[in-house]
């Protein structure tokens, strides 16, 4: 099934939760190239693996749009349904009112 092709993928190029890094204020590419940590005002932070793939304009006709989606551990994927406002306001739940507002070729080519 293409979903679980892209959804490897994704989360191999993605390995560790991508919430957690923005939360901290850490940078990817940082955080891949020490192995899941990095120092972060001068303390050295470790971050959880990926295992979920959060799709932020939920899934319909968006499922396999990857630029929509968001690398995330157990917890944060919880975390942001638990909290739908709160993850709204950081970006992580895009509401259906908005959704439409992105015009990109990945989403118009897997309607």
């Amino acid at each position: 099934m293409e979903y679980s092709r892209l959804r490897n993928e994704f989360l191999e190029a993605h390995p560790y939760c991508q919430v957690t890094i923005q939360n901290m204020g850490a940078r990817e590419e940082d955080v891949i190239k020490g192995g899941g940590s990095t120092v972060i005002r001068g303390a050295l932070a470790y971050f959880p693996r990926s295992v979920d793939v959060h799709h932020m304009k939920r899934r319909g006709k968006y499922f396999l749009d990857t630029s929509s989606w968001l690398a995330v551990s157990r917890q944060a994927h919880d975390w942001i349904h638990s909290n739908p406002k709160e993850a709204t306001e950081m970006g992580w739940l895009i509401p259906r009112s908005q959704e439409n507002l992105t015009n990109d070729a990945s989403c118009k080519d897997n309607q």
